[in-house]
């Protein structure tokens, strides 16, 4: 009998730029940038448009010969979310905002928890969840 085993997704925090090839950042809100764009991988995903790319994306520059590596930029991260997408179940939802648009409110970055609090409230609930599994499997 093959057992159920739950999966853990440690979210991350990818950054594309002009600048730079796509690499990780802090999962903060030092992160945002008007320039650049993240991608969150978590339950959901979301990509986030800095202020400055969510204005030349509605400027129509991406559709412009001229402005190709900004199509390229616009485009990488979304392509990478859909890779992530048809590889996990279940399926998680594309969420697309820009920097103080009003899909914003699903990236929840907690720059006022230090990170020993986030890690502790983080073994407290795996705590609480190993234990009910526990129960549940071994009939605790």
């Amino acid at each position: 009998m093959q057992q159920m085993l739950p999966v853990m997704i440690q979210p991350s925090l990818i950054s594309y730029s002009f600048n730079s090839f796509p690499t990780p950042a802090l999962l903060d809100v030092a992160s945002i940038s008007v320039d650049r764009i993240l991608l969150l991988d978590s339950y959901f995903n979301v990509v986030f448009h800095g202020m400055k790319i969510a204005l030349w994306r509605s400027m129509g520059y991406q559709n412009q010969a001229e402005h190709q590596a900004f199509a390229e930029l616009l485009r990488d991260p979304h392509d990478d979310a859909q890779m992530i997408i048809r590889e996990r179940f279940p399926v998680p939802r594309l969420v697309i905002c820009d920097q103080h648009g009003s899909q914003v409110i699903i990236v929840a970055l907690t720059s006022d928890l230090s990170l020993f609090t986030i890690i502790m409230i983080y073994f407290m609930h795996l705590h609480v969840y190993m234990s009910e599994i526990s129960i549940i499997y071994l009939g605790i």
